[in-house]
């Protein structure tokens, strides 16, 4: 991802990391992203990792599957310091 990029996804995700008004990581900022994946007609899954200048990591996991039961996209939020 570029700079840009990592710095408008990590402001659309902030307001899910906030803990008891504390933000996940605290007093970091984020510095590089890596999207990995890939998605078939049934489904697909996909990972957004955000490395931060301190060493803290934002992991976003989504997994979805194209189902005729409609089977909703499950998503993950990681912060790890």
């Amino acid at each position: 991802m570029k700079p840009k990029q990592v710095a408008s996804f990590y402001r659309s995700i902030r307001p899910l990391l906030v803990s008891d008004g504390v933000p996940c990581p605290l007093n970091q900022h984020p510095v590089s992203g890596v999207i990995t994946g890939g998605a078939s007609p049934q489904g697909g899954s996909q990972q957004t990792v955000l490395t931060f200048d301190k060493g803290a990591k934002v992991t976003v996991s989504r997994t979805w599957n194209r189902s005729a039961t409609g089977t909703p996209a499950t998503i993950e939020i990681v912060c790890s310091l």
